[in-house]
Order: C-alpha cells, then structure tokens, then sequence
C-alpha cells in the first residue's frame, strides 16, 4: 500500500504540485477574504470618519459610516457576480489556465489598493480593491473546479475536487487567525492585513505558466492532439495516454459539438431541467440559512449583544476550525445526505439568532444566547457551506454557466 502510494506520488508529482498551487493562489485567497474583512470593521469605520473629517472638517453620521462600510462588505459580492459572468466568455477564448491569471491580476491589483489605501488617506481606495478582489474570486471560483477536474487523472479526479473545500476552509481559518488583535488585526496594522491576498497570488501568477493547459482544452477547443497528449504525459507521466484521448473525443461526439453551451441552451436543454432545478434549490437554501451574515456582520451581532470587544475574535475563530471539521465530514460521507443534515441546526440557530435580537428579561440571558448562538452556528453552517463546494452535478458544457449564475451567488 505505502509502496503503491510512493509511486503515485512520483508519476503524477506534477499534478500534485499543480493543484497545490491552484489551492494556494485560488480557493484559499477567497476563504481568507470571505473571513478577514469582519475583523478590522471598527478600525475601517474609523479611517472612513477620520478621512471626511480631514476633507471636509466635520464628521460623518454614524448612519452614513455605517452606509459606507456596508458598500465595502457588500462590493465584493458585486464583483463576483462581475467575475463570474466574465470567466465563462474568458475561459472559451483563452483558456482556463489564463482565466486563473487574469484572476490574480485582479487581485494583485486589489491588494495594492487596499495596501495604500490609508497611507493616500482614501477609503474610496478600500471599496475599488474589494470589488477587485471580489472579480477575482468570481473567477476563482468558477474556473478553479473545472480547471482541476480537467487535469486529474480519474483515479485522483474525486480526491482533487475536494481540495477546493478544504482550500476554502483553510482560507477561512487563517484569515480568522491573522485577524486577531495579537497579528495584524490593529489600527495600524489593518491595511496590511487585507493586502495579504497579494503575496500568494503574485506567487501564483508566477508559478501557474510553468504547467501546461489543460487536456480537454486542447484537444476540444484547439484540436491540438499533439499538444494534449504533451499536457497529459507532463501532469500523469510517461505512459500510454490513448485511453483518456478515446474518452475526450466520446465526450465532444456525444455532445454533437466543441462549444459550450450558453444561457438560453442550457434553460431550454431537456437533459438539463432537472440539475437545474436541484442547483437552483440548492442555492436558495445555501443564501437564505444567514451564511453571509454570519461571515460579514458576526461582529456586529455580539457588540449588540454587548460581548467584551477583546474576545469577539477569539470567540469567532470558532467558525473557521468547525468548518475544516465540516469540510472532512464531507469528503468521508458523501454529499446527497449532507445538504439535508445542517438544515434543522440552521433552523434552531436562527431561532436563536432572533431571540438574541428580542429584548430579554436579564442581560445575562442576552450575554449566554450570543455565545450559544457562536457554538451552535459553526457546525451546520460549516456543514452547510462544505456541499456548496462540491463537484458540478452538470455536464461541463452547460456547468460553466451554472456556475457563473449560481456558484456565484454564494459569494
């Protein structure tokens, strides 16, 4: 067994190191995104005041901070929509390595802005880099899956798929951690905190042009056999590669045609009525269990609690690790059960969430509904957010528009 995994290990190192490297400049850069931005809320609120007060000599409302902040939140699911309606188009005519490319541009780019963004005394600054950062993960998101789909070999094509989740999560985690006051989550500090995406996906933007496109892209899209049969023995090593080439000209001869499909193929195809309908339940569950408002606005929930500020993160940080418990439940139990399990925790805890909000007849009772409402949260929500992950229930000619439309909305 460890022989044969030794093996494996040496005759496909190219595509592990492959998807280490998506994992890293991907799927993890939007988890830690997702995360940190709740952390140095207070301190932005506070640049946003200071930098009116220093144009215009009077402070803001603290209605309109409030305003602006949720611009800031709420920009970078803007701009995944923007991405993922964009990486579709991009990956047909470029490919998908190069949409992951263009990806980390945009987040380079973001994460200067957000970097300089209180050295130039501009929060307009902070709201252009997270819309930046969130086109970036609209193609990340949708290029990422099918990309590695597309390069595994099939006997390591499930365990590549569930990296993504585990990615996300990790993602989520460290944002989770550096966000403490103790790391980079101070006044001074905060801008740095949320420039961090830049290093990995400069790393990527790197490191990504040395491994090739993938197979299917090149035989399909760009008839190119000999440079397939190049790809495939640079990712699965030398050996006899006819067998999957057989499988990719199936593929395009059952599917009657090169192309992808488009919107209104997809809506109109019969094959496609009854995934579609599971995606679009799916996502309706996924956007009305509260997940974004756990991850945007937890901080605000327990200040209104009256929680002490210096424990807030700690008590956050819960979320993050409960969900890389999540995400290996899973990868081990399969994902048909899963989406119905979190579904009565998610019931209790908004439950919970709205008596946390009623006012209760002692504050101590207000105090122990908010902690109860942390540790009762991380767990089927967590669950909740590992399916989302999945693999596409959809043929790839029609997934990719599936995911653009609503993958995304998961952002």
């Amino acid at each position: 067994m460890a022989a044969s995994f030794l093996s494996d290990l040496v005759r496909y190192r190219r595509f592990f190191q492959m998807t280490l490297v998506l994992g890293l400049g991907g799927t993890l850069l939007v988890g830690f995104h997702v995360s940190v931005i709740t952390y140095p809320s207070q301190d932005i609120k506070r640049f946003i005041n200071a930098t009116w007060m220093e144009r215009h000599g009077s402070p803001l409302p603290q209605e309109t901070v409030a305003l602006l902040w949720s611009f800031i939140v709420s920009i970078y699911c803007l701009g995944g929509f923007l991405g993922s309606l964009s990486s579709q188009p991009l990956s047909a005519r470029y490919g998908k390595k190069k949409t992951l490319l263009f990806g980390d541009l945009f987040a380079i780019s973001g994460a200067l802005l957000l970097g300089s963004s209180k050295m130039a005394g501009s929060f307009e600054m902070v709201l252009v880099g997270r819309c930046l950062y969130g086109i970036s993960a609209g193609m990340y998101m949708n290029t990422y899956g099918p990309y590695l789909g597309e390069i595994s070999p099939k006997k390591f094509r499930g365990f590549a798929l569930t990296t993504g989740a585990v990615f996300f999560s990790l993602g989520k985690a460290l944002g989770q951690i550096m966000g403490l006051r103790d790391i980079l989550g101070t006044p001074s500090l905060w801008p740095l905190l949320l420039a961090l995406c830049g290093i990995p996906a400069l790393l990527n933007l790197v490191l990504l042009p040395l491994f090739p496109e993938s197979p299917p892209y090149l035989l399909i899209e760009k008839e190119d056999k000999e440079g397939c049969l190049q790809a495939m023995k640079d990712l699965w090593g030398d050996g006899c590669h006819e067998g999957e080439m057989e499988d990719i000209m199936k593929e395009k001869e059952a599917t009657g045609s090169n192309k992808s499909l488009n919107v209104l193929e997809v809506l109109k195809g019969p094959s496609f009525r009854r995934p579609l309908a599971i995606t679009i339940l799916l996502m309706m569950s996924l956007q009305t269990n509260g997940l974004s408002a756990i991850y945007f606005y937890a901080f605000e929930v327990f200040r209104t609690a009256k929680l002490e500020e210096a424990l807030i993160p700690y008590v956050t940080l819960g979320m993050g690790l409960c969900e890389l418990i999540s995400v290996i439940l899973c990868v081990s139990q399969g994902q048909r059960l899963l989406p119905l399990s979190p579904c009565p925790g998610c019931s209790w805890t908004e439950g919970d969430l709205q008596a946390l909000f009623a006012p209760p007849p002692r504050p101590s009772l207000k105090r122990g509904l908010a902690e109860g409402w942390e540790v009762s949260v991380s767990l089927p929500f967590g669950l909740a957010q590992g399916w989302a992950q999945g693999g596409p229930a959809f043929h790839p000619r029609g997934g990719s528009w599936v995911h653009a439309l609503f993958i995304s909305s998961t952002k």
